[in-house]
Protein backbone atom coordinates (compact mmCIF):
# COMPACT_ATOMS: atom_id res chain seq x y z
CA UNK A 1 0.00 0.00 0.00
CA UNK A 2 2.73 2.39 0.86
CA UNK A 3 4.37 1.65 -2.37
CA UNK A 4 1.39 2.46 -4.45
CA UNK A 5 0.87 5.47 -2.76
CA UNK A 6 3.82 6.91 -2.98
CA UNK A 7 3.71 5.77 -7.04
CA UNK A 8 0.89 7.51 -7.45
CA UNK A 9 2.06 10.53 -6.22
CA UNK A 10 5.43 10.66 -7.70
CA UNK A 11 3.23 9.82 -11.36
CA UNK A 12 1.02 12.43 -11.16
CA UNK A 13 3.53 15.24 -11.10
CA UNK A 14 3.75 13.95 -14.73
CA UNK A 15 7.09 15.37 -16.72
CA UNK A 16 8.10 17.84 -13.83
CA UNK A 17 11.12 16.77 -11.51
CA UNK A 18 9.81 16.66 -7.78
CA UNK A 19 11.72 17.53 -4.93
CA UNK A 20 13.06 14.71 -3.82
CA UNK A 21 13.87 15.81 -0.24
CA UNK A 22 10.03 15.58 -0.17
CA UNK A 23 8.69 13.17 -2.58
CA UNK A 24 11.77 10.80 -3.07
CA UNK A 25 11.83 8.07 -5.56
CA UNK A 26 9.64 4.89 -4.86
CA UNK A 27 11.70 2.59 -6.92
CA UNK A 28 14.97 3.07 -6.05
CA UNK A 29 18.01 1.49 -7.21
CA UNK A 30 18.57 -1.95 -9.47
CA UNK A 31 16.37 -3.57 -11.48
CA UNK A 32 16.66 -6.65 -13.75
CA UNK A 33 13.88 -6.38 -16.83
CA UNK A 34 14.01 -9.03 -18.47
CA UNK A 35 12.36 -9.03 -22.05
CA UNK A 36 10.62 -12.43 -23.41
CA UNK A 37 11.72 -12.64 -27.29
CA UNK A 38 9.99 -16.44 -27.30
CA UNK A 39 12.63 -18.69 -27.31
CA UNK A 40 15.64 -16.64 -25.45
CA UNK A 41 15.15 -13.51 -23.19
CA UNK A 42 17.14 -10.53 -22.99
CA UNK A 43 18.23 -9.48 -19.21
CA UNK A 44 19.10 -5.73 -19.03
CA UNK A 45 20.15 -3.95 -15.93
CA UNK A 46 17.80 -0.86 -15.33
CA UNK A 47 18.50 1.65 -12.20
CA UNK A 48 16.18 4.18 -10.62
CA UNK A 49 18.18 7.32 -9.93
CA UNK A 50 17.14 10.09 -7.08
CA UNK A 51 15.51 11.81 -10.05
CA UNK A 52 13.10 8.79 -10.74
CA UNK A 53 14.55 8.44 -14.07
CA UNK A 54 15.08 5.23 -15.42
CA UNK A 55 18.41 4.40 -16.56
CA UNK A 56 18.93 1.52 -19.16
CA UNK A 57 22.49 -0.38 -19.56
CA UNK A 58 23.86 -1.30 -22.72
CA UNK A 59 27.72 -1.82 -22.29
CA UNK A 60 29.46 1.22 -21.74
CA UNK A 61 26.12 3.56 -22.75
CA UNK A 62 23.52 4.52 -20.22
CA UNK A 63 20.19 5.67 -22.01
CA UNK A 64 17.83 7.47 -19.51
CA UNK A 65 14.13 7.45 -20.20
CA UNK A 66 12.20 10.52 -21.50
CA UNK A 67 9.58 10.55 -19.00
CA UNK A 68 7.75 8.59 -16.71
CA UNK A 69 3.77 8.99 -16.80
CA UNK A 70 0.79 6.91 -15.01
CA UNK A 71 -2.03 6.49 -16.20
CA UNK A 72 -5.13 4.32 -14.34
CA UNK A 73 -3.05 1.02 -12.80
CA UNK A 74 -0.36 1.55 -15.70
CA UNK A 75 3.14 3.07 -15.24
CA UNK A 76 4.53 4.09 -18.68
CA UNK A 77 8.47 4.70 -19.66
CA UNK A 78 8.80 6.46 -22.41
CA UNK A 79 12.24 6.04 -24.47
CA UNK A 80 14.00 8.91 -25.98
CA UNK A 81 14.26 9.90 -29.35
CA UNK A 82 12.39 6.21 -31.21
CA UNK A 83 8.59 7.16 -29.86
CA UNK A 84 8.47 3.72 -28.57
CA UNK A 85 7.85 2.72 -24.58
CA UNK A 86 7.01 0.38 -21.61
CA UNK A 87 3.93 -0.28 -20.07
CA UNK A 88 3.56 -2.20 -16.72
CA UNK A 89 0.01 -2.95 -15.51
CA UNK A 90 1.21 -5.21 -12.28
CA UNK A 91 3.43 -3.42 -10.04
CA UNK A 92 4.67 -4.07 -6.58
CA UNK A 93 8.01 -3.10 -4.26
CA UNK A 94 9.76 -6.26 -6.24
CA UNK A 95 8.10 -6.74 -9.68
CA UNK A 96 6.80 -4.82 -12.37
CA UNK A 97 5.03 -6.77 -15.23
CA UNK A 98 4.07 -5.27 -18.80
CA UNK A 99 5.10 -4.92 -22.23
CA UNK A 100 7.83 -2.95 -24.49
CA UNK A 101 5.84 -1.34 -26.90
CA UNK A 102 6.88 0.04 -30.79
CA UNK A 103 3.60 1.57 -31.87
CA UNK A 104 5.78 2.34 -35.40
CA UNK A 105 4.74 -1.85 -36.00
CA UNK A 106 1.14 -3.23 -35.86
CA UNK A 107 0.01 -4.21 -32.43
CA UNK A 108 3.76 -4.76 -31.67
CA UNK A 109 4.72 -5.60 -27.90
CA UNK A 110 7.25 -7.43 -26.36
CA UNK A 111 6.45 -8.97 -22.44
CA UNK A 112 8.59 -7.52 -19.96
CA UNK A 113 8.85 -8.60 -16.43
CA UNK A 114 10.71 -6.24 -13.74
CA UNK A 115 11.97 -7.68 -10.65
CA UNK A 116 14.62 -5.84 -7.99
CA UNK A 117 18.13 -6.79 -8.57
CA UNK A 118 21.04 -7.17 -6.53
CA UNK A 119 23.93 -6.72 -9.31
CA UNK A 120 24.65 -2.74 -9.94
CA UNK A 121 25.87 -2.10 -13.24
CA UNK A 122 29.46 -0.35 -13.64
CA UNK A 123 29.89 1.05 -17.26
CA UNK A 124 33.71 -0.54 -18.23
CA UNK A 125 36.10 1.13 -19.86
CA UNK A 126 35.58 0.85 -23.53
CA UNK A 127 37.36 -2.14 -24.95
CA UNK A 128 40.93 -2.47 -25.86
CA UNK A 129 43.06 -4.01 -28.28
CA UNK A 130 42.16 -7.82 -27.17
CA UNK A 131 39.36 -7.85 -29.09
CA UNK A 132 38.95 -11.19 -31.04
CA UNK A 133 37.54 -10.69 -34.50
CA UNK A 134 35.29 -13.10 -36.60
CA UNK A 135 34.25 -13.27 -39.87
CA UNK A 136 30.49 -14.11 -40.02
CA UNK A 137 28.32 -14.78 -42.25
CA UNK A 138 24.12 -14.48 -41.23
CA UNK A 139 21.60 -16.43 -43.24
CA UNK A 140 24.41 -18.15 -45.05
CA UNK A 141 22.97 -20.18 -48.31
CA UNK A 142 19.59 -17.56 -48.75
CA UNK A 143 19.10 -14.99 -50.56
CA UNK A 144 19.33 -13.09 -47.16
CA UNK A 145 22.61 -14.17 -46.81
CA UNK A 146 25.39 -11.26 -45.79
CA UNK A 147 28.70 -10.69 -44.34
CA UNK A 148 29.33 -8.79 -40.77
CA UNK A 149 32.60 -9.27 -38.72
CA UNK A 150 32.16 -9.83 -35.12
CA UNK A 151 34.00 -8.23 -32.27
CA UNK A 152 34.07 -9.55 -28.63
CA UNK A 153 36.03 -8.66 -25.58
CA UNK A 154 36.18 -10.96 -23.02
CA UNK A 155 36.66 -9.12 -19.33
CA UNK A 156 35.99 -11.95 -16.75
CA UNK A 157 32.19 -12.53 -16.76
CA UNK A 158 31.57 -10.10 -18.68
CA UNK A 159 31.21 -9.94 -22.50
CA UNK A 160 31.02 -6.72 -24.63
CA UNK A 161 30.65 -7.41 -28.48
CA UNK A 162 29.23 -5.74 -31.55
CA UNK A 163 28.92 -7.02 -35.53
CA UNK A 164 30.05 -4.92 -38.35
CA UNK A 165 28.24 -4.75 -41.28
CA UNK A 166 28.05 -3.22 -44.56
CA UNK A 167 25.51 -0.75 -43.53
CA UNK A 168 26.13 -0.54 -40.17
CA UNK A 169 27.09 -2.12 -36.56
CA UNK A 170 25.38 -3.57 -33.85
CA UNK A 171 25.90 -1.07 -31.57
CA UNK A 172 26.47 -1.51 -27.83
CA UNK A 173 25.97 -5.34 -26.89
CA UNK A 174 27.10 -7.12 -23.91
CA UNK A 175 26.20 -10.45 -22.00
CA UNK A 176 27.72 -13.39 -20.40
CA UNK A 177 30.47 -16.44 -21.32
CA UNK A 178 29.87 -19.69 -19.74
CA UNK A 179 31.24 -23.00 -20.87
CA UNK A 180 32.07 -22.22 -24.16
CA UNK A 181 28.44 -20.32 -24.69
CA UNK A 182 27.99 -16.52 -25.09
CA UNK A 183 24.71 -14.72 -24.45
CA UNK A 184 24.79 -11.21 -25.41
CA UNK A 185 22.39 -8.56 -27.12
CA UNK A 186 20.91 -4.86 -26.37
CA UNK A 187 17.45 -2.94 -25.63
CA UNK A 188 18.30 0.44 -26.79
CA UNK A 189 14.48 1.32 -27.22
CA UNK A 190 14.38 1.06 -30.85
CA UNK A 191 16.49 -2.56 -31.37
CA UNK A 192 15.63 -5.49 -29.11
CA UNK A 193 18.66 -8.08 -29.77
CA UNK A 194 19.30 -11.05 -28.36
CA UNK A 195 22.49 -13.52 -29.17
CA UNK A 196 23.19 -17.03 -28.70
CA UNK A 197 26.69 -17.98 -29.53
CA UNK A 198 28.51 -21.70 -28.90
CA UNK A 199 32.44 -21.29 -29.39
CA UNK A 200 34.65 -24.04 -30.24
CA UNK A 201 37.62 -23.71 -31.12
CA UNK A 202 38.08 -20.57 -33.67
CA UNK A 203 34.81 -21.29 -35.33
CA UNK A 204 31.39 -19.74 -33.80
CA UNK A 205 27.71 -20.61 -34.54
CA UNK A 206 24.69 -19.47 -33.05
CA UNK A 207 21.40 -17.55 -33.73
CA UNK A 208 20.22 -14.02 -33.69
CA UNK A 209 16.36 -12.96 -32.61
CA UNK A 210 15.64 -9.31 -33.07
CA UNK A 211 12.76 -8.76 -30.71
CA UNK A 212 9.79 -11.03 -31.64
CA UNK A 213 9.55 -10.82 -35.13
CA UNK A 214 12.79 -11.94 -36.89
CA UNK A 215 15.43 -14.79 -35.98
CA UNK A 216 18.49 -16.00 -38.25
CA UNK A 217 21.39 -18.37 -38.13
CA UNK A 218 24.69 -16.84 -38.29
CA UNK A 219 28.35 -18.75 -38.34
CA UNK A 220 32.20 -17.42 -38.37
CA UNK A 221 35.63 -18.11 -37.78
CA UNK A 222 38.18 -16.21 -36.46
CA UNK A 223 40.39 -13.96 -38.32
CA UNK A 224 42.94 -10.85 -38.90
CA UNK A 225 41.11 -9.47 -41.84
CA UNK A 226 38.07 -7.98 -42.65
CA UNK A 227 35.41 -9.75 -45.00
CA UNK A 228 33.66 -6.22 -45.50
CA UNK A 229 34.11 -4.21 -48.66
CA UNK A 230 35.35 -0.80 -48.16
CA UNK A 231 32.55 1.85 -47.45
CA UNK A 232 33.94 3.89 -49.38
CA UNK A 233 33.75 2.02 -52.67
CA UNK A 234 30.14 0.55 -51.89
CA UNK A 235 28.09 3.87 -53.48
CA UNK A 236 29.33 5.96 -56.51
CA UNK A 237 28.89 8.39 -58.43
CA UNK A 238 27.23 6.88 -61.92
CA UNK A 239 25.70 10.24 -64.09
CA UNK A 240 26.24 13.90 -63.71
CA UNK A 241 22.79 14.75 -63.25
CA UNK A 242 22.50 17.69 -60.68
CA UNK A 243 21.68 17.27 -56.82
CA UNK A 244 18.66 18.44 -55.85
CA UNK A 245 16.85 16.66 -53.04
CA UNK A 246 13.44 17.22 -52.54
CA UNK A 247 11.72 18.33 -49.63
CA UNK A 248 8.50 17.96 -47.99
CA UNK A 249 6.26 20.15 -45.69
CA UNK A 250 3.65 19.56 -42.97
CA UNK A 251 0.99 19.93 -46.22
CA UNK A 252 2.43 17.52 -47.99
CA UNK A 253 3.53 20.07 -50.40
CA UNK A 254 6.84 18.73 -52.31
CA UNK A 255 9.62 21.26 -53.34
CA UNK A 256 13.29 20.85 -54.39
CA UNK A 257 16.43 22.64 -53.07
CA UNK A 258 18.12 25.51 -55.41
CA UNK A 259 20.23 24.63 -58.01
CA UNK A 260 23.02 26.44 -56.46
CA UNK A 261 22.24 25.07 -52.84
CA UNK A 262 25.66 23.18 -52.63
CA UNK A 263 27.67 25.79 -53.80
CA UNK A 264 30.43 28.15 -52.55
CA UNK A 265 31.57 26.07 -49.54
CA UNK A 266 32.29 22.57 -48.77
CA UNK A 267 29.15 20.35 -47.55
CA UNK A 268 27.84 17.31 -46.72
CA UNK A 269 24.60 15.62 -47.42
CA UNK A 270 23.03 12.65 -44.41
CA UNK A 271 20.59 10.45 -45.98
CA UNK A 272 18.83 8.85 -43.01
CA UNK A 273 15.96 7.93 -40.89
CA UNK A 274 15.43 9.01 -37.51
CA UNK A 275 14.26 5.52 -36.42
CA UNK A 276 17.66 4.45 -37.55
CA UNK A 277 20.53 3.96 -34.65
CA UNK A 278 22.97 3.81 -36.43
CA UNK A 279 22.12 7.42 -38.42
CA UNK A 280 21.64 8.84 -34.73
CA UNK A 281 25.48 8.01 -33.80
CA UNK A 282 26.48 9.67 -37.05
CA UNK A 283 24.31 12.58 -36.81
CA UNK A 284 25.81 13.47 -33.61
CA UNK A 285 29.32 12.95 -35.47
CA UNK A 286 28.63 14.59 -37.79
CA UNK A 287 27.54 17.92 -35.07
CA UNK A 288 30.52 17.25 -33.55
CA UNK A 289 32.67 17.79 -37.42
CA UNK A 290 30.27 21.12 -37.67
CA UNK A 291 31.68 22.72 -34.20
CA UNK A 292 35.44 21.20 -35.34
CA UNK A 293 35.27 22.99 -38.86
CA UNK A 294 32.67 25.75 -38.20
CA UNK A 295 29.45 26.99 -40.39
CA UNK A 296 32.07 29.31 -42.64
CA UNK A 297 33.88 26.64 -43.75
CA UNK A 298 31.27 23.50 -43.76
CA UNK A 299 27.44 23.01 -43.72
CA UNK A 300 25.79 20.09 -43.35
CA UNK A 301 21.89 19.26 -44.56
CA UNK A 302 19.93 15.92 -43.62
CA UNK A 303 17.37 14.24 -45.87
CA UNK A 304 15.37 11.98 -43.83
CA UNK A 305 13.41 9.06 -45.14
CA UNK A 306 10.85 8.18 -42.43
CA UNK A 307 8.34 5.43 -41.72
CA UNK A 308 4.89 5.90 -43.03
CA UNK A 309 2.67 8.28 -41.01
CA UNK A 310 1.07 12.22 -41.41
CA UNK A 311 3.97 14.51 -42.82
CA UNK A 312 2.80 16.78 -40.05
CA UNK A 313 3.80 14.04 -37.74
CA UNK A 314 6.81 12.83 -39.11
CA UNK A 315 8.30 16.54 -39.65
CA UNK A 316 7.41 17.08 -35.87
CA UNK A 317 9.38 13.75 -35.29
CA UNK A 318 12.34 14.97 -36.94
CA UNK A 319 12.33 18.15 -35.08
CA UNK A 320 11.90 16.10 -32.00
CA UNK A 321 14.91 13.87 -32.99
CA UNK A 322 17.35 16.82 -33.55
CA UNK A 323 16.05 18.63 -30.00
CA UNK A 324 16.53 15.24 -28.02
CA UNK A 325 20.22 14.84 -29.32
CA UNK A 326 21.09 18.16 -29.64
CA UNK A 327 21.96 18.07 -33.63
CA UNK A 328 23.15 21.34 -34.80
CA UNK A 329 21.99 21.29 -39.00
CA UNK A 330 19.07 20.87 -40.61
CA UNK A 331 17.15 17.78 -41.60
CA UNK A 332 14.45 17.61 -44.06
CA UNK A 333 11.99 15.28 -44.50
CA UNK A 334 11.93 13.58 -47.88
CA UNK A 335 10.13 10.48 -48.07
CA UNK A 336 9.77 7.27 -47.12
CA UNK A 337 11.69 4.48 -45.51
CA UNK A 338 12.72 2.76 -48.72
CA UNK A 339 15.60 2.44 -49.93
CA UNK A 340 14.36 2.27 -53.83
CA UNK A 341 12.75 5.88 -52.54
CA UNK A 342 16.01 7.41 -51.89
CA UNK A 343 17.87 5.33 -54.48
CA UNK A 344 15.68 7.14 -57.03
CA UNK A 345 16.05 11.06 -55.90
CA UNK A 346 19.77 10.50 -55.80
CA UNK A 347 20.00 9.26 -59.03
CA UNK A 348 23.45 9.85 -59.68
CA UNK A 349 24.67 7.30 -57.56
CA UNK A 350 24.17 3.66 -58.50
CA UNK A 351 21.77 3.27 -55.50
CA UNK A 352 21.08 3.43 -52.37
CA UNK A 353 21.59 0.80 -50.40
CA UNK A 354 22.02 1.59 -46.46
CA UNK A 355 20.38 4.39 -44.15
CA UNK A 356 22.46 6.12 -43.18
CA UNK A 357 24.44 7.24 -46.59
CA UNK A 358 27.12 10.32 -47.00
CA UNK A 359 28.09 12.66 -49.84
CA UNK A 360 30.78 15.14 -49.14
CA UNK A 361 30.19 17.85 -51.85
CA UNK A 362 32.69 20.20 -52.82
CA UNK A 363 32.89 24.02 -53.20
CA UNK A 364 32.07 23.33 -56.75
CA UNK A 365 28.84 21.30 -56.25
CA UNK A 366 30.57 18.12 -57.26
CA UNK A 367 30.29 14.70 -55.18
CA UNK A 368 34.03 14.30 -54.02
CA UNK A 369 33.03 11.02 -51.68
CA UNK A 370 30.02 8.68 -50.76
CA UNK A 371 30.32 6.56 -47.95
CA UNK A 372 27.90 3.68 -47.25
CA UNK A 373 26.73 2.60 -43.89
CA UNK A 374 28.03 3.42 -40.57
CA UNK A 375 30.37 1.73 -37.95
CA UNK A 376 29.96 3.80 -35.07
CA UNK A 377 31.44 4.09 -31.30
CA UNK A 378 31.03 0.43 -30.50
CA UNK A 379 33.11 -0.75 -32.87
CA UNK A 380 36.32 0.47 -31.12
CA UNK A 381 39.57 1.51 -33.21
CA UNK A 382 37.39 0.58 -36.75
CA UNK A 383 35.14 3.96 -35.80
CA UNK A 384 38.77 5.94 -35.20
CA UNK A 385 40.22 4.81 -38.68
CA UNK A 386 36.94 5.89 -39.97
CA UNK A 387 37.13 9.42 -38.51
CA UNK A 388 40.86 9.94 -39.50
CA UNK A 389 39.83 9.05 -43.03
CA UNK A 390 37.01 10.64 -43.20
CA UNK A 391 38.22 13.98 -41.79
CA UNK A 392 41.19 13.91 -43.99
CA UNK A 393 38.57 14.00 -46.88
CA UNK A 394 37.57 16.90 -45.52
CA UNK A 395 40.26 18.80 -44.74
CA UNK A 396 41.44 18.73 -48.38
CA UNK A 397 38.31 20.38 -49.73
CA UNK A 398 38.17 23.22 -47.10
CA UNK A 399 41.00 24.32 -47.79
CA UNK A 400 40.12 24.43 -51.41
CA UNK A 401 40.14 28.14 -53.02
Amino acid sequence: MLFSAALACLLACGQTKPDTKTNPSPLPGVWQFSYSLGAVDHIQTVEINPQNEFIFFNATVAITSERVEHSGDTLRIYMPIYGTYLDFTELSDTSMVGHWVNPSRTDYRVPVRATRGTREHHLPAPPGTDTLTYACTFSEGTDDAYPAEGLFTLNGSNLYATFRTETGDYRFLEGTPSNGRWNFGCFDGSHLFQFTAEVKGDSISGTFYSGTHWSEPFTGIRTLGSVLRDPFTITYVVNDSLIRPKIINANSEVSALSADYFNGKTHIVHILGTWCPNCLDESRYLSELLKKYGEDQLSITGFAFERKSADSLRIAGIERYRKQTGINYPIYLSGDAAKGQASEMFNMLNGITSFPTTLIIDKYGNIALVHTGFNGPGTGAHYTSFRRRFEAALDSLVTLP
